[in-house]
C-alpha cells in the first residue's frame, strides 16, 4: 500500500509540474505575440502618420512566422480547433494588410487577441479549469 501511495504522489507531482511548465510557456509565447499584435494595431490606428505598408507587412509576416513555429509546440497540449482559429485569422490578417484594408485588419487583430487570451486563460493552472 505504501508503494502505491508513493508512486501516485510522484505521478501527481510530475503532472502538476508539467502543467505549470506548459502553462508558463504558453503564457510567455502568447504575450510575445500579443505585444507584436498591439504594435501592428497601434500602427494601423495612428491616423497622424502615413502607414508604411512594407513595414506593416514585415511585422505581420513576422507574427505569422512566430505563430507557425509556436503552433507546432502548442499542438501537443492545446486543442487543434483553437489553434486553427488563430491560424485562420493570421492568414486573414496577412491578406487584409496586403490589400490595405485597415478596418478588417483591426477587426482581425481583435479576434486574434481574443482567441489568444482564451487559450491562455483556459490552460492556466487554476482550480476552476479542472472542473
Amino acid at each position: 500500500m505504501k508503494k502505491e501511495i508513493i508512486i501516485s504522489t510522484i505521478v501527481l507531482a510530475i503532472i502538476i509540474i508539467a502543467d505549470l511548465v506548459s502553462s508558463n510557456f504558453t503564457d510567455n509565447k502568447i504575450k510575445d505575440i500579443d505585444n507584436d499584435l498591439i504594435k501592428v494595431q497601434t500602427m494601423l490606428e495612428n491616423e497622424k502618420e502615413i502607414i508604411d505598408v512594407d513595414l506593416l507587412k514585415e511585422d505581420v509576416d513576422k507574427i505569422k512566422e512566430e505563430w507557425n513555429k509556436d503552433e507546432e509546440t502548442f499542438s501537443y497540449y492545446i486543442e487543434h480547433q483553437e489553434l486553427e482559429k488563430v491560424g485562420t485569422e493570421m492568414d486573414s490578417l496577412n491578406c487584409y494588410v496586403k490589400n490595405k484594408n485597415k478596418i478588417e485588419s483591426l477587426n482581425c487583430i481583435s479576434r486574434i487577441r481574443v482567441y489568444l487570451s482564451y487559450i491562455s486563460n483556459k490552460h492556466d493552472f487554476k482550480l476552476n479549469n479542472f472542473f
